[in-house]
Protein backbone atom coordinates (compact mmCIF):
# COMPACT_ATOMS: atom_id res chain seq x y z
CA UNK A 1 0.00 0.00 0.00
CA UNK A 2 2.97 2.37 0.09
CA UNK A 3 4.39 3.78 3.28
CA UNK A 4 3.51 7.45 2.61
CA UNK A 5 0.48 8.89 0.82
CA UNK A 6 -0.46 12.55 0.38
CA UNK A 7 -3.87 13.73 -0.79
CA UNK A 8 -4.05 17.41 -1.72
CA UNK A 9 -7.33 19.28 -1.85
CA UNK A 10 -7.31 19.10 -5.66
CA UNK A 11 -6.74 15.32 -5.87
CA UNK A 12 -9.35 12.66 -6.81
CA UNK A 13 -9.66 11.22 -3.26
CA UNK A 14 -10.54 14.65 -1.84
CA UNK A 15 -14.16 15.79 -1.63
CA UNK A 16 -14.73 19.53 -1.06
CA UNK A 17 -18.18 18.95 0.46
CA UNK A 18 -19.24 22.58 0.13
CA UNK A 19 -15.87 24.18 0.89
CA UNK A 20 -14.91 26.94 -1.58
CA UNK A 21 -11.92 26.49 -3.89
CA UNK A 22 -9.05 28.96 -4.33
CA UNK A 23 -6.56 28.14 -7.12
CA UNK A 24 -3.10 29.62 -7.76
CA UNK A 25 -1.87 30.66 -4.34
CA UNK A 26 1.77 29.51 -4.01
CA UNK A 27 1.71 29.80 -0.19
CA UNK A 28 -0.33 26.56 -0.07
CA UNK A 29 0.52 22.92 -0.82
CA UNK A 30 0.48 22.49 -4.62
CA UNK A 31 -0.65 26.16 -4.80
CA UNK A 32 -4.33 25.68 -4.00
CA UNK A 33 -6.71 25.32 -1.06
CA UNK A 34 -10.34 25.11 0.00
CA UNK A 35 -11.94 27.08 2.81
CA UNK A 36 -15.15 27.31 4.80
CA UNK A 37 -16.40 30.39 6.62
CA UNK A 38 -17.38 30.11 10.27
CA UNK A 39 -20.49 28.06 11.02
CA UNK A 40 -20.63 26.79 7.43
CA UNK A 41 -22.36 23.52 6.65
CA UNK A 42 -19.66 21.85 4.54
CA UNK A 43 -17.47 18.85 5.30
CA UNK A 44 -14.15 18.34 3.49
CA UNK A 45 -13.08 14.68 3.21
CA UNK A 46 -9.77 13.01 2.36
CA UNK A 47 -10.13 9.24 1.75
CA UNK A 48 -6.95 7.16 1.80
CA UNK A 49 -7.28 3.75 0.13
CA UNK A 50 -4.96 0.81 -0.40
CA UNK A 51 -3.35 1.12 3.02
CA UNK A 52 -2.21 -1.98 4.88
CA UNK A 53 -5.33 -3.19 6.76
CA UNK A 54 -4.93 -2.72 10.51
CA UNK A 55 -1.51 -1.06 10.16
CA UNK A 56 -0.77 2.06 12.21
CA UNK A 57 -0.29 5.40 10.46
CA UNK A 58 0.82 8.87 11.44
CA UNK A 59 -1.73 11.38 10.11
CA UNK A 60 -0.70 14.99 9.42
CA UNK A 61 -2.05 18.06 7.65
CA UNK A 62 -0.92 21.49 6.52
CA UNK A 63 -2.28 24.98 5.80
CA UNK A 64 -1.03 28.53 5.45
CA UNK A 65 -1.47 30.32 8.78
CA UNK A 66 -3.20 33.73 8.97
CA UNK A 67 -4.93 35.77 11.72
CA UNK A 68 -8.44 35.13 10.29
CA UNK A 69 -8.12 31.35 10.71
CA UNK A 70 -9.92 29.22 13.26
CA UNK A 71 -8.21 28.49 16.57
CA UNK A 72 -10.28 25.29 16.80
CA UNK A 73 -10.44 23.71 13.33
CA UNK A 74 -12.18 20.35 13.99
CA UNK A 75 -10.54 17.43 12.18
CA UNK A 76 -11.84 13.87 12.55
CA UNK A 77 -9.58 10.89 11.79
CA UNK A 78 -11.57 7.68 11.28
CA UNK A 79 -11.73 4.24 9.68
CA UNK A 80 -14.72 2.20 8.52
CA UNK A 81 -14.41 -0.11 11.54
CA UNK A 82 -15.97 2.51 13.82
CA UNK A 83 -12.80 4.01 15.27
CA UNK A 84 -12.54 7.82 15.25
CA UNK A 85 -10.56 10.60 16.89
CA UNK A 86 -11.48 14.32 17.00
CA UNK A 87 -8.54 16.75 16.94
CA UNK A 88 -8.83 20.54 17.08
CA UNK A 89 -6.05 22.53 15.43
CA UNK A 90 -5.17 26.21 15.80
CA UNK A 91 -4.79 27.37 12.18
CA UNK A 92 -3.78 30.90 13.27
CA UNK A 93 -0.41 29.29 14.01
CA UNK A 94 1.75 27.60 11.39
CA UNK A 95 1.90 23.79 11.26
CA UNK A 96 5.43 23.93 12.72
CA UNK A 97 4.11 25.66 15.86
CA UNK A 98 2.30 22.44 16.84
CA UNK A 99 3.82 19.62 18.87
CA UNK A 100 5.22 16.74 16.82
CA UNK A 101 5.26 18.83 13.63
CA UNK A 102 7.86 18.22 10.94
CA UNK A 103 9.13 19.21 7.50
CA UNK A 104 9.10 16.48 4.84
CA UNK A 105 11.78 15.78 2.21
CA UNK A 106 10.03 18.15 -0.22
CA UNK A 107 10.12 21.06 2.26
CA UNK A 108 6.42 21.01 3.19
CA UNK A 109 5.47 21.69 6.84
CA UNK A 110 3.08 19.27 8.57
CA UNK A 111 1.18 19.31 11.86
CA UNK A 112 0.37 15.88 13.30
CA UNK A 113 -3.32 15.07 13.79
CA UNK A 114 -2.61 11.56 15.09
CA UNK A 115 0.72 9.97 15.94
CA UNK A 116 -0.78 6.52 15.52
CA UNK A 117 -4.13 5.62 13.93
CA UNK A 118 -5.08 2.23 12.52
CA UNK A 119 -6.20 1.86 8.94
CA UNK A 120 -9.47 -0.03 8.67
CA UNK A 121 -9.77 -3.70 7.76
CA UNK A 122 -10.73 -2.40 4.28
CA UNK A 123 -7.39 -0.54 3.99
CA UNK A 124 -9.02 2.87 4.31
CA UNK A 125 -8.42 5.85 6.56
CA UNK A 126 -10.67 8.92 6.36
CA UNK A 127 -9.95 12.48 7.51
CA UNK A 128 -12.72 15.08 7.66
CA UNK A 129 -12.69 18.81 8.43
CA UNK A 130 -15.82 20.72 9.38
CA UNK A 131 -16.40 24.43 9.84
CA UNK A 132 -15.65 26.06 13.17
CA UNK A 133 -17.65 28.57 15.23
CA UNK A 134 -14.89 31.17 15.43
CA UNK A 135 -13.37 31.76 11.97
CA UNK A 136 -12.25 30.33 8.61
CA UNK A 137 -10.99 26.74 8.35
CA UNK A 138 -8.51 25.81 5.62
CA UNK A 139 -8.52 22.44 3.85
CA UNK A 140 -5.20 21.78 2.14
CA UNK A 141 -3.21 18.53 2.03
CA UNK A 142 -3.32 15.51 4.36
CA UNK A 143 -0.47 13.00 4.65
CA UNK A 144 -0.40 9.50 6.11
CA UNK A 145 2.81 7.61 6.86
CA UNK A 146 2.95 3.99 7.98
CA UNK A 147 4.60 3.52 11.35
CA UNK A 148 6.81 0.45 11.41
CA UNK A 149 6.19 -1.17 14.74
CA UNK A 150 9.13 -3.22 16.01
CA UNK A 151 8.71 -6.93 16.44
CA UNK A 152 8.31 -7.68 20.13
CA UNK A 153 9.84 -10.82 21.56
CA UNK A 154 8.87 -12.10 24.97
CA UNK A 155 11.23 -14.31 26.89
CA UNK A 156 10.35 -16.19 30.04
CA UNK A 157 13.30 -15.89 32.33
CA UNK A 158 13.44 -18.02 35.44
CA UNK A 159 15.87 -16.97 38.10
CA UNK A 160 17.47 -19.55 40.40
CA UNK A 161 15.01 -20.59 43.07
CA UNK A 162 12.01 -19.50 40.97
CA UNK A 163 11.43 -22.73 39.13
CA UNK A 164 7.77 -22.62 40.08
CA UNK A 165 7.82 -25.79 42.16
CA UNK A 166 5.42 -26.18 45.02
CA UNK A 167 6.05 -28.31 48.06
CA UNK A 168 3.13 -29.89 49.80
CA UNK A 169 3.67 -30.87 53.43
Amino acid sequence: GGDVQVIDDGDPNYSAGGFRYVPSDPRFYESDYHYQARRGAGVSTWTFEGLDPGATYQVATNWFAWPNRSRQAPYTVANNDGDSQLVTINQVLSPLAHGGSFVDDDGASWAVLSSGFQAGTDGRLIVQLRSAADNYVIADAVRVAKIDEPEISVFDVLLPGQAGEQRVE
